[in-house]
């Protein structure tokens, strides 16, 4: 093994030597045993202090990040070696706008925070913004110093992940960076994956950049029969830290990466019945409800919405089941069951006390029933509304983005002494 350690350095030092001066930076490693391109490998190919050099292996038995490792590796570039805010900086990358504010909350507290519903036709539009403007901050980083990223077993990334390293596949202005990545062949993966897998395969087999261990003739026989923990662990008392996490992805619109977390999940406690409080469940069926629209897995989310009804009890809760089986009907477009919830919800969520009046039903409503909330918590708001003839959006639009501007205000009354809003 020692002449194939020697040989795969020298091809690492050859792709990292071409940082700068090539554009095709690119080298995918197959090997057989449980090891890869180790983390001394990696050490041992740092050449000088002129690059920036990461490194990351995947783990099949946790549950990755939305694009994971690079949101990570943008804010340790930005905080290390980019003299601007990041107000600055998203504006010097072209970041789309309602994205500043879900990337700066992730950067600065490592949790997302959007403020509207998924305009269902905008999804894909929204992603192709997304992934540019990610694409665009780490070239950006790249041309300050010279990037080179090591990954061992890639195989086990989230889709996410595989869909940026595609996406710089297809970049213009990536030669001041390396990507040299190892895999395993014939792991099984999560349902969905093949696909994004396949693409990332054959992008790097189209500049003829895969590299076979095999082919140097120097394995032993029993390494290419080693097998590989590939299946994932949960811990449940880490759930409400893995609910966050999701929750990014699908701020950040890893929807699929969601997706397949979001379903392991959920059959976990609805069909295995694994023990969790109802408020983690409420949580977890309200994330997958909303994952299953966006996606357009309407017969799943009709089930997971009628479990959603049934964990319902709170005021505050019941508020939030109507909202997401609105959006859903609305998604599906039944206009007129959407609106005879909107009744329901205005009915059966009894309102103590009249705080505004502006003659439109729907933004009375949220809004009376939020700020009655607020009351509740000791605070006495200070309200004044105008709502103009000509709306920018529709009145759902308006009454969730709404409902999640006060929904962080109650929050952060929580916290305060002040009680002032």
């Amino acid at each position: 093994m020692d002449k194939y350690f020697e040989k795969l350095e020298k091809i690492l030092h050859d792709k990292i030597n071409g940082v700068g001066r090539l554009s095709n930076n690119f080298l995918l490693v197959k090997y057989y045993d449980n090891k890869g391109i180790t983390r001394e490998l990696a050490d041992a190919v740092k050449s000088d202090n002129k690059y920036i050099y990461f490194y990351h292996e995947f783990n099949a038995t946790r549950i990755p990040e939305a694009y994971e490792p690079f949101l990570i590796w943008i804010k340790y570039i930005f905080d290390n070696y980019i003299d601007m805010n990041l107000d600055e900086f998203f504006e010097v990358c072209k970041i789309y706008n309602p994205h500043r504010i879900i990337l700066k909350s992730y950067f600065e507290t490592g949790i997302t925070r959007r403020e509207e519903f998924l305009l269902l036709n905008e999804i894909e539009f929204e992603t192709d913004k997304l992934y540019q403007g990610l694409l665009n901050m780490i070239t950006f980083a790249s041309k300050i110093k010279p990037i080179i990223v090591i990954f061992n077993k890639i195989h086990l990334a989230g889709t996410s992940t595989m869909k940026f390293i595609n996406k710089i596949f297809s970049g213009e202005d990536t030669g001041n960076m390396a990507i040299i990545a190892a895999f395993k062949n014939n792991v099984p993966g999560l349902k969905g994956k093949s696909v994004i897998w396949n693409e990332l395969i054959n992008n790097f087999i189209d500049i003829n950049c895969v590299y076979d261990w095999d082919d140097f003739g120097e394995l032993e026989d029993n390494s290419k029969n080693e097998k590989e923990i590939v299946s994932l662990e949960f811990d449940e008392t880490e759930m409400e830290a893995t609910m966050v996490k999701i929750k990014n992805m699908c701020d950040l619109l890893a929807l699929n990466q969601a997706s397949d977390y979001l379903g392991f999940l959920y059959h976990k406690y609805e069909v295995e019945k694994y023990d969790i409080s109802n408020d983690l469940k409420f949580k977890l069926y309200k994330l997958y409800t909303k994952n299953c629209i966006e996606l357009r897995k309407i017969s799943d989310a009709y089930e997971a919405i009628n479990n959603l009804k049934v964990l319902a009890v709170s005021k505050d809760k019941k508020f939030d089941y109507y909202i997401m089986r609105i959006y859903l009907e609305l998604s599906n477009e039944k206009y007129d069951e959407a609106k005879d919830y909107l009744e329901q919800m205005e009915s059966k969520l009894e309102i103590s006390k009249e705080h505004v009046r502006t003659g439109n039903i729907e933004i009375d409503g949220i809004l009376n029933y939020k700020l009655g909330i607020i009351e509740d918590s000791g605070c006495v708001p200070e309200v004044e509304v105008n709502v103009p003839e000509q709306k920018f959006m529709s009145n759902f639009d308006l009454t969730v983005l709404l409902g999640n501007l006060l929904d962080n205000a109650i929050e952060a009354l929580r916290n305060d002494q002040s009680k002032f809003l």
